[in-house]
């Protein structure tokens, strides 16, 4: 997204010099570029270099001083801080979301991930919910990852899938199937958490 300025260049130093407008500026009778950017109230944040003002000014002595001679420059429209930290925070989420999903597809995938996949039915195992106080599952650790506000980082969505496998190690007998496939996936999580986004790239 582009947008022109409408550069004014006035005798009385005293002035603003830019202010901006919607198609070009235009250039009458600038006199002095000695350090412009200290001088010139805007001039920086209007995306101005002292470059491009020396050159304004070398245009201007050369050509003709008529209101018709006119210079065009493209700057990119100039957003405040809170437009800028809302776009950095917008394109952090988005790069945390995509590491976070590569992670997620690779647990997923792991052989004995098989219990985690779904939740627990408490219409059939009734005694659940006595003993596992705040369940958790794959699926519902994606439907967290997709909304973008509950994991902040890997540590925070690696918590949820610990808890995932000491609910199943809490509710199974020591040495039942459902019991070994919690403990070897917790060993997984590990290494699974520590990978490089490059890495994780490659395996998705």
């Amino acid at each position: 997204e582009k947008q022109l300025y409408f550069v004014i260049a006035m005798t009385d130093s005293k002035e603003k010099l830019f202010k901006r407008g919607e198609n070009s500026f235009k250039l009458s009778s600038l006199k002095s570029v000695t350090d412009p950017l200290r001088q010139i109230p805007g001039a920086a944040a209007a995306g101005w270099t002292t470059k491009l003002i020396e050159r304004a000014y070398e245009e201007q002595k050369l050509g003709n001083e008529s209101e018709e001679n006119m210079m065009e420059f493209d700057f990119p429209v100039q957003r405040d801080n809170s437009e800028r930290e809302t776009e950095l925070n917008r394109a952090t989420t988005n790069q945390l979301k995509q590491e976070l999903r590569m992670i997620w597809n690779h647990v997923y995938r792991y052989k004995h991930a098989w219990p985690f996949r779904q939740p627990v039915d408490t219409n059939i195992v009734i005694d659940y919910l006595d003993i596992v106080k705040v369940p958790m599952d794959l699926k519902k650790i994606k439907v967290n990852l997709e909304r973008g506000n509950v994991y902040k980082n890997r540590a925070q969505m690696k918590e949820d899938m610990e808890l995932m496998c000491k609910n199943c190690r809490t509710y199974n007998a020591d040495g039942s199937e459902y019991f070994k496939a919690a403990e070897n996936l917790s060993l997984f999580l590990k290494s699974a958490f520590e990978m490089p986004l490059e890495d994780l790239k490659t395996i998705n």
